[in-house]
């Protein structure tokens, strides 16, 4: 017993053949999306808090704001 042939079509390139390693699959995509959506929240965070510092300078670690 598998899949039924309307959802099994479809992943027949990915060689899924059953039910329980299609949710296993899709739980690992799951998991990696939303690494990667906290990954680009974090970096937003960040560009949004250097932004709001002004650009640092070259010679200095510390901000600098341009006016």
């Amino acid at each position: 017993m598998g899949l039924r042939d309307e959802l099994r079509h479809p992943l027949v390139p990915l060689r899924i053949g059953d039910f329980f390693e299609f949710v296993e699959r899709a739980r690992l995509i799951k998991n990696d999306m939303l690494v990667s959506q906290f990954k680009w929240d974090m970096s937003r965070k960040r560009l949004g808090a250097e932004m709001t510092r002004g650009p640092l300078t070259k010679h200095s670690n510390t901000p600098t704001r341009i006016v």
